[in-house]
């Protein structure tokens, strides 16, 4: 059984690292509350309370607003700090019923294909942060990269050997961060949202090297690595590579990092 401790969080840059990089230096596990067993079989996504706030506000970096109170209102919400070079310094509030909601769901996989019940578009904080995000762009191409670059602020963080918690996207904002699958399926929950074209791509473990990997594939006019699936070419989007928020990954949509130059399982999503 892993180990979660919601966390209030303030980052301050972009983010994203590549799981299987070597360069990557093992992260300390971001701590966790205790979660009660929860029966083996999860049908379906849950429904996560609808809170009284739920909004994504800009920042005036002027104004008294851009020192952050890290303290929840009412001891009942999560307060995000995020900012983007492109988008500005924003804000929002999670409710920690919708985060305990999640993490008290079943987080354990079989197979690739578990990984579908992870993704999560219909998440009102999800759908209002994909929404911000898609403010402004000209292209849905556009779009998706201002998504990855938002993933990118998110801490990579390598799970420990043999354990295998897999979170819920909202789980991954709250705690800034996770490891590859995290930080796709955040990714993918956010391209899905904004209505863009996407799937998961699994990379097998290797031999006495990985334990595998896993990376996005968003539809679309773009240039680089790509894989074909249901007469549709995904191009690749490595999700991972920050390790600090003011040294965020700067991976494009169709670069591929070498290690993941191998085959691949596509999982198209709904």
């Amino acid at each position: 059984m892993r180990i979660v401790k919601p966390l209030l969080i303030a980052s301050l840059g972009l983010i994203t690292a590549g799981c299987l990089d070597d360069r990557v230096e093992k992260a300390r596990p971001t701590p966790r509350a205790q979660i009660c067993p929860a029966p083996p079989v999860c049908p379906a996504p849950p429904v996560c309370p609808q809170p009284s706030t739920i909004y994504v506000e800009k920042v005036c970096p002027e104004s008294n607003n851009s020192r952050l109170n890290l303290q929840p209102r009412e001891h009942s919400t999560f307060l995000m700090y995020t900012m983007m070079p492109d988008k500005g310094e924003i804000k929002w509030e999670i409710d920690r019923n919708a985060y305990f909601t999640y993490a008290s769901q079943p987080h354990n996989i079989s197979s690739p294909r578990d990984l579908l019940r992870f993704v999560t578009p219909q998440d009102p904080y999800i759908q209002k942060l994909a929404s911000w995000l898609a403010e402004g762009a000209r292209s849905k191409e556009e779009t998706a990269q201002t998504i990855l670059n938002f993933v990118h602020s998110q801490i990579y963080v390598r799970e420990p050997p043999n354990q295998n918690y897999v979170k819920y996207p909202l789980e991954t904002l709250v705690d800034h961060g996770g490891d590859c699958e995290d930080l796709s399926l955040l990714s993918i929950s956010l391209m899905r949202a904004a209505r863009i074209d996407a799937a998961l791509i699994w990379f097998d473990s290797q031999p006495r090297k990985d334990n595998g990997h896993i990376g996005i594939g968003v539809s679309g006019t773009f240039q680089g690595a790509a894989w074909k699936a249901e007469g549709r070419n995904y191009f690749y989007a490595e999700t991972t590579g920050t390790e600090w928020s003011s040294h965020p990954s700067n991976w494009r949509i169709g670069d591929l990092p070498s290690e993941s130059n191998r085959s691949a399982k596509i999982i198209v999503v709904p």
